[in-house]
């Protein structure tokens, strides 16, 4: 399992963050991502003002527009990090998938909800039979 992270250099946010079964669905997902320029597009506007105090100039913006209030702004590119990694063996992943495992295969809250309701002993010793099976076929890493 590889996850994706796709961090804006300038503003220090996570743009993205996905997981994939396969480094090719990570490749994939990549282009998919440049083709359609979702982390390439235009990610900041910016007044006159502040394009001055990042040292640059209405000549460096891509693209400008100005409000209904006549203010300029304008567009800069941003500038990505994208980090892959392999999560396979990562602590916090190995505890995800064991809860998913076990919530797929506990009694559902339904049968619970029944055998309390119907105060039948026996079905919630089963029911406490079956967790405690779940908990021992896919124990916490």
């Amino acid at each position: 399992m590889f996850e994706l992270i796709v961090k804006n250099k300038k503003e220090s946010q996570v743009t993205f963050r996905g997981r994939f079964p396969s480094i090719d669905k990570v490749h994939e997902q990549i282009r998919s991502a440049e083709e359609r320029k979702l982390w390439g597009r235009p990610a900041l506007k910016l007044t006159e003002e502040e394009l001055g105090k990042m040292g640059l100039t209405a000549k460096d913006a891509i693209s400008s527009e100005t409000s209904p209030l006549g203010t300029v702004a304008f567009s800069i590119p941003a500038e990505y990090d994208i980090v892959i990694r392999d999560i396979t063996e990562d602590p916090e992943f190995k505890l995800e998938q064991c809860h998913q495992k076990r919530r797929a295969e506990y009694p559902t809250l339904e049968e619970l909800v029944v055998a309390l309701f119907e105060q039948d002993q026996q079905a919630i010793m089963k029911l406490q039979e079956r967790r405690q099976a779940v908990k021992a076929k896919y124990p916490k890493p």
